[in-house]
């Protein structure tokens, strides 16, 4: 301990420590010096703004159990100091805090601070299985090079279907066979990363597991990621794979993809195979992709949607995918609900394109509402109803309640 820090600015530090480790919100907004100007930054981004802070904290749910070995001391005048500390966890690891702390009206407060935190093999609440790869792909194809994290409701043969439960994992059995939407982007030359997390039965739309954590949010920190497709998004947006293969019954793939900030398809029903599927509710469930960027979720769907890249498609798209309908139909009552600015934005990008987008009518969006719970809710209970009486407080209460 530097024998020239001063002790109230001690104390301070240490009633720091003592908050973050109770996870004693109240006394970490104390901690930090109010206004716009505050910062805390970390590997999933910066903060600005002491209520960004507070809400940030009021969703992480406290830190690992750990003991501060060593503290540097630097004075940067009267009023401020920076201190560097090295946090070592019981658990094993080692971290690191750097703080700007300040003096204002008579006390120390933190105005910027940035945390590196252990590094984990693995982010568990992103990932199942993870590897390098996984699976390798074919050496060679339009794919070759990208790596895929897999929704955990897909077939991967020696692999069990987990479905975001721990429960359902153990009573599951090895599948023999990989699910067609795997082995399409396989032949492709993709490789698979891993299995990626999922909320439970993929019955949400938030993207948090009560089980395995909530996967971070890759554009805002400490938001939700956005649900059910959760883990492969969030492993999308954080760079640790190419390509997400997930589903869609109610906006699993377009949720995400509008909360982090990334390019998302949900396919027109029936168009890719659901065999291997673990299904939610048939009359809905889609398969799609999400991507960082245009070009590379324009490359998966020539190819996942072609004959070449997907011989069981063959029913739906003849024998070429030339022969597929290109139609782009946006209901008037959809553009009339979203934000102006969404609107805007998605009005200059169909004119630049030059795409012919008829506008149609469906009616008020509010009559499908009841329609499509009532359905999806029917056949989520037939698909699951039977292990959940024979697995009863396996789920997480939110989910409970929804079945």
């Amino acid at each position: 301990m530097p024998e020239d820090l001063p002790d109230d600015l001690r104390a301070a530090f240490d009633a720091y420590e003592r908050a973050i480790m109770a996870n004693d919100l109240d006394a970490l907004d104390a901690a930090f010096a109010t206004g716009a100007g505050t910062l805390r930054g970390d590997a999933a981004g910066l903060l600005v703004g002491h209520d960004a802070i507070s809400g940030f904290r009021g969703l992480r749910g406290g830190v690992a159990p750990r003991t501060i070995e060593s503290i540097e001391y630097r004075p940067l005048g009267g009023d401020a100091a920076l201190l560097v500390s090295v946090s070592r966890y019981v658990a094993g690891g080692t971290g690191l805090q750097t703080q700007l702390w300040q003096r204002i009206d008579g006390r120390w407060l933190i105005t910027a601070a940035h945390v590196t935190s252990r590094a984990p093999a693995f982010d568990r609440a992103v990932w199942r299985t993870v590897g390098d790869p996984l699976y390798q792909g074919a050496w060679e194809g339009p794919l070759e090079g990208l790596t895929v994290a897999v929704k955990d409701l897909f077939a991967i043969k020696g692999y069990r279907i987990g479905a975001g439960n721990p429960a359902y994992l153990q009573s599951a059995r090895a599948e023999t066979t990989s699910a067609p939407a795997v082995g399409d982007l396989l032949r492709g030359g993709a490789s698979l990363r891993g299995i990626a997390r999922t909320d439970e039965f993929a019955y949400s739309i938030a993207g948090d597991n009560v089980h395995y954590g909530t996967p971070p949010n890759g554009a805002v920190p400490g938001a939700l990621p956005g649900g059910s497709s959760s883990g492969p998004a969030s492993a999308v947006a954080l760079g640790q794979a190419d390509v997400a293969l997930a589903t869609d019954t109610a906006g699993s793939v377009r949720v995400p993809a509008s909360y982090q900030g990334l390019w998302g398809l949900r396919t027109t029903h029936g168009l890719v195979p659901r065999q291997g599927l673990l299904p939610l509710a048939q009359s809905f469930d889609t398969v799609g992709w999400l991507t960082r960027d245009g070009d590379t979720l324009q490359a998966v769907a020539d190819w996942c949607l072609s004959y070449d890249g997907s011989g069981s498609t063959e029913s739906v798209l003849g024998a070429s995918g030339d022969d597929l309908p290109w139609r782009f139909r946006v209901p008037v009552e959809a553009l009339a609900a979203v934000a102006p600015a969404t609107r805007a934005a998605f009005e200059a990008f169909v004119e630049a394109s030059e795409l012919p987008v008829d506008e149609v009518s469906i009616g008020d969006l509010d009559d499908y509402l009841v329609p499509f719970r009532t359905v999806q809710g029917a056949e989520a209970w037939r698909n699951n109803g039977e292990w959940l009486r024979a697995h009863p407080g396996t789920t997480g209460a939110a989910v409970a309640e929804r079945f």
